[in-house]
């Protein structure tokens, strides 16, 4: 598989071992960006292959078209790319909507409203699948629609607006295409993590839809306290797997700390929290003050001083989107 979402999203160049021929392979920071975010170290006596595909445009400027011919032809373009590269399955297009304009995956997405995405998806699922050799995977199923926090983010949705707004994308084109796959989001629906949600991935997909393909979750989505593989959503290695998550992340050399607290709600704990290193942000904010200062003057202090106490005020907060 290879991901998207404006064509094949691969390796620039890989090494090979000239005497066994086997690939060196790299980890997952090495494998984004072409190495940008992790250089992989090179090995002696090995080759040193490339490997390019086309840049087709993002999903908002195909949108911009409202040509569901030509989203086809484009289809059929990363299909002939996807036999080349000997790639199966493409995890495209992306389906969510365009909620807020800082969510940093817009340019992925079709568009704010849900039956231009619907229609769209479905022409391009069209032309990838013509051939019957390779697989679409519309994602991210359902309501990611913000980047922030995005792993353990519960967006509360009434149902009503599920489904003709969050949802009526991904239903006209599974009704219209037949994808071959659907990917799960990180987020929570409703308290849910959306791929372990029996309702979204069973009950509304399977038996209201007739969705007949793979439904496979983003990468470390969820994952169980014990050894055990993730199952059936109603099973115990489910219910673990939905523990509200502690992570941290390392920004600048400072840390910013998602830390869980405890919440019952239907036989789990959920909810999560940021808590901001207010001595990074004063730091931050002298910073800030003084490169403003140097650049604009005073005029530009007043106006860079409430969007930092905003900005701060905003990241306190508990992390909980209501919709």
């Amino acid at each position: 598989m290879a991901d998207g979402p404006a064509g094949l999203r691969l390796r620039q160049h890989y090494e090979v071992d000239r005497k066994t021929g086997r690939v060196y392979g790299t980890g997952v920071l090495g494998s984004l960006e072409n190495g940008f975010l992790e250089s992989p170290a090179p090995h002696a006596d090995a080759d040193t292959y490339y490997q390019f595909c086309t840049a087709f445009p993002v999903g908002t400027a195909l949108a911009q078209t409202w040509d569901t011919e030509l989203l086809t032809r484009i289809g059929r373009a990363v299909s002939r790319e996807m036999e080349e590269f000997h790639v199966d399955l493409w995890l495209a297009p992306g389906m969510n909507l365009q909620r807020n304009p800082l969510c940093g995956r817009n340019f992925e997405y079709f568009s704010e409203d849900p039956l231009l995405s619907g229609i769209l998806a479905a022409a391009i699922t069209r032309g990838v699948q013509a051939s019957g050799r390779c697989g679409v995977t519309l994602k991210h199923f359902a309501c990611n629609n913000q980047e922030d926090n995005r792993m353990a983010v519960d967006a509360r949705v009434s149902e009503r607006a599920l489904r003709e707004l969050y949802l009526r994308g991904f239903e006209i084109a599974v009704k219209a295409a037949a994808p071959a796959a659907l990917m799960t989001a990180y987020n929570c629906v409703n308290g849910v993590h959306a791929s372990n949600s029996r309702d979204l991935c069973t009950v509304l997909l399977r038996q209201e839809w007739g969705f007949d393909g793979l439904v496979l979750s983003d990468w470390n989505t969820t994952v169980p306290s014990t050894a055990a593989s993730p199952g059936n959503a109603r099973g115990p290695a489910m219910t673990s797997s939905c523990l509200a998550i502690q992570t941290t992340r390392r920004i600048y050399g400072r840390r910013w700390r998602m830390a869980a607290f405890p919440r019952k709600r239907s036989g789990f704990r959920q909810g999560v929290s940021l808590h901001w290193c207010r001595n990074c942000a004063d730091k931050c904010f002298a910073f800030l003050m003084i490169s403003c200062f140097i650049s604009t003057g005073r005029r530009g202090i007043p106006s860079f001083l409430f969007s930092f106490i905003s900005f701060r005020a905003i990241c306190l907060k508990p992390r909980k989107v209501w919709l």
